[in-house]
């Protein structure tokens, strides 16, 4: 599910008193909201939901992890075992590498390899056709 599923993201933050800053987190969006309850219990996170965009449409519900240090650990364990986000993944190990004990950390400037990352990791999560 983390491998097909899943959201990977890093973005910048804006704050007014503290300033930009970046974040990171993994989300899923299901609508099986039992398969979402397994991965809370075993990974923490949060479970939201249920959303509904369209009348017509089910109803969906939202698996976010956001401790920089629980996304961290979680990619170390199943980094050798994605085949569909692994470069993803990858980039936000990087990102982490960089980071250090700074992840999450709100009002120094963003350095340029950061920004680097992000705009790779925004590339790769693009839906649709690649050419």
């Amino acid at each position: 599910m983390v491998d097909g599923e899943a959201g990977f993201i890093l973005r910048v933050s804006k704050h007014r008193q503290y300033g930009d800053y970046v974040r990171t987190q993994i989300r899923i969006d299901s609508v099986d909201v039992e398969h979402l309850s397994f991965l809370k219990s075993k990974l923490g996170g949060s479970l939201l939901g249920p959303y509904q965009n369209r009348k017509e449409w089910s109803p969906f519900y939202v698996w976010v992890l956001t401790s920089p240090m629980e996304i961290r650990d979680l990619l170390l364990r199943v980094h050798p075992h994605l085949l569909v986000k692994k470069d993803q993944a990858k980039i936000i190990l990087d990102w982490f590498s960089i980071r250090g004990n700074r992840a999450g950390k709100r009002g120094s400037k963003i350095p340029s390899d950061e920004l680097e990352l992000i705009a790779r990791l925004r590339k790769l999560a693009r839906k649709g056709k690649r050419i």
